[in-house]
């Protein structure tokens, strides 16, 4: 665990951050799920990709049968006065877009379907 000191609008704030080498099995979990069924009819089997965090959607970079690529940024979610990239953990289509511009979304709710 390493300590920082950071400085936000002139407070001094001192903040520990673990270093983890592997992404353990509960973060990926958090981040996405392979879905098995669906219970909605217009929706087929797909990766779901989840919001990491509390925010609001800022933009989103890509529609609904968009081509995609692994890494290529989907949307632009806001937190904490921060701008964090959410990326296509694969190669796919964009099967749902569940966000809307400027919605507030909570950690786990489901941004995209891929």
């Amino acid at each position: 665990m390493k300590t920082y000191e950071i400085t936000v609008n002139g407070q001094l704030y001192q903040v520990k951050v673990e270093e983890r080498n592997e992404p353990s099995a509960d973060d990926h979990k958090q981040c996405s799920e392979k879905t098995v069924s669906s219970t909605n009819n217009e929706e087929t089997d797909g990766e779901k990709i989840h919001a990491p965090m509390p925010g609001v959607v800022f933009d989103l970079k890509v529609a609904k049968g968009d081509h995609v690529k692994k890494g290529e940024i989907l949307c632009i979610l806001e937190a904490m006065k921060m701008e964090n990239e959410i990326v296509a953990q694969m190669d796919g289509i964009i099967q749902n877009v569940h966000v809307t511009k400027d919605q507030t979304v909570e950690a786990g709710d489901i941004l995209f379907t891929l």
